[in-house]
């Protein structure tokens, strides 16, 4: 059965006819359809309801405002204006009013869809009951209006420049959902399962979210807060913010975007970025980073990290105590507090203060070493070192290949050995207060009774040095 609510071209003609306007609409099943737009629509979904009701709550505004048909049996309900244009005296056109908005009532049988087409409408879903038992999917495209979706509702909509908020609860969450926004504003809690989120210069808050969610950013802002969901996706020309969230997998690609992940924890967290900013505060799991451009900095993370940095790209680290794997390339990196390290640079520069083990592996860089406790393998080609090793150990190495040079710092009293290639007539250095070692038998004697043992109580140190013959180096006590 169909009912037509007539437009105010026609209603004269209805009402002399004795047809009168109905303000309720009964239906039968779960599915209701509303193609329809200037609507104020308040949509019940009652899991006890045995059939579907619509109200028009103001008809006569209904019926001067446009025509409304709606299909009992397929549960449609259309709205389409018939407005034909008046005329002036001089007989040209001339427009007409806005429509009117009208205020409908649904109630619902859960278990079926909700399918909603509208623009300039403010709409309510929301649930009665126990909907969550037989959960209804929402779904549709709307604009420039305001949307509110609450409830065990799984939620699917294209909104276009309007106001979204999609709220569950933890014992009835939404979702799954999978949303399509532009130039919207949304605020999503408290959602479960496999959900999606397609964003265009949108700003979107998500609070709650459990299961997984994917991310595809264009644009905006996005802000992730209190999750446990896994989290994948991608952000362009945009920022993401990751606050206090659990999740097993963290996996994003960023380009142009700024990121800041907060007081979290992860099994995984795998980012990709190209001229991107991103920032890591307290963060917990295995970390791989790979930058391209762009800025990163991590402070106090918990957990193994393997970072890589290419084209020009900065990376700010302290506070890391577990291993570090980090690959400069064409790029800086700084290092303060940290744990054990092995740092590969090509044609880059980097610095370290404070580090519990460092190997090095470097080629045309420029290094400043400070404050390590353990030397790892050092491997140094075409280079500029500044080193020093107090705290490493009484016993030191230091080679350099191809025209490197390096400037040496070594906690008195300090010895100098040359090894290897290095010999005093042919190598280039410079010696200041250390002594060279020699095979002078009363120096050896000497360094066996004491002789690396500061006044102060302090420890002094052997540098084994290993210069090629275009390298050189210069070596000074650092009490100097």
């Amino acid at each position: 059965m169909a009912f037509v609510l007539a437009s105010a071209a026609i209603a004269q003609e209805t009402r002399a006819q004795g047809v009168e306007v109905p303000a309720t609409l009964a239906f039968e099943g779960s599915d209701l359809a509303i193609i329809a737009s200037d609507l104020v629509l308040r949509v019940v979904v009652d899991s006890e309801a045995t059939e579907g009701r619509v109200e028009i709550k103001n008809p006569g505004v209904a019926v001067a405002a446009g025509e409304f048909s709606f299909d009992a049996q397929q549960g449609v309900l259309t709205r389409q204006l018939v407005e034909p244009a008046a005329t002036g005296a001089d007989g040209a056109a001339q427009a007409t009013a806005d429509p009117f908005v009208v205020e409908i009532e649904v109630v619902l049988p859960a278990g079926g869809v909700l399918t909603i087409d509208s623009r300039y409408s403010e709409i309510e879903v929301l649930t009665r009951g126990d909907a969550s038992s037989a959960r209804t999917t929402v779904r549709g495209e709307v604009g420039n209006g305001q949307v509110s979706v609450a409830g065990a509702l799984a939620v699917e909509l294209v909104v276009r420049e309007a106001t979204l908020q999609v709220t569950g609860s933890t014992e009835a969450p939404a979702g799954p959902i999978k949303l399509d926004l532009s130039a919207t504003t949304a605020q999503i809690d408290e959602i479960s399962g496999a959900s999606t989120v397609v964003s265009n210069d949108s700003t979107v808050s998500v609070a709650g979210a459990i299961g997984s969610l994917t991310l595809k950013q264009q644009g905006g802002s996005m802000t992730i807060v209190g999750s446990t969901a896994a989290l994948s996706g991608s952000a362009v020309n945009g920022s993401v913010e990751v606050e206090e969230v659990t999740a097993s997998d963290i996996v994003l690609s960023l380009a142009n975007s700024e990121l800041t992940v907060t007081r979290s924890s992860f099994s995984k967290l795998q980012l990709t970025a190209r001229e991107s900013i991103a920032g890591l505060v307290q963060t917990e799991g295995s970390a791989t980073l790979d930058w391209i451009s762009g800025s990163l900095q991590m402070q106090g993370h918990v957990g193994n990290a393997t970072l890589t940095l290419k084209n020009s790209a900065s990376a700010e680290i302290s506070g890391l105590l577990d291993p570090i794997v980090l690959v400069v390339e064409k790029s800086q990196a700084s290092l303060e507090n940290v744990g054990n390290v092995m740092l590969r640079v090509r044609d880059g520069s980097a610095g370290v203060e404070g580090c519990k083990a460092l190997g090095v592996d470097a080629r045309g860089a420029e290094l400043t070493l400070i404050g390590f406790e353990t030397q790892r393998a050092w491997a140094i080609d075409n280079s500029q070192v500044v080193v020093d090793f107090a705290g490493a150990g009484r016993r030191t190495k230091l080679k350099l290949d191809g025209g490197s040079t390096a400037s040496v710092r070594l906690p008195g009293p300090c010895f100098v050995r040359f090894a290897g290639r290095s010999n005093l007539l042919d190598s280039e250095y410079r010696i200041s207060g250390c002594e060279v070692l020699t095979a002078d038998p009363t120096q050896r004697k000497r360094l066996r009774f004491g002789g690396l043992d500061g006044l102060d109580g302090s420890s002094g140190t052997i540098l084994q040095l290993d210069l090629s013959p275009d390298s050189s180096a210069t070596v000074e006590e650092s009490s100097n």
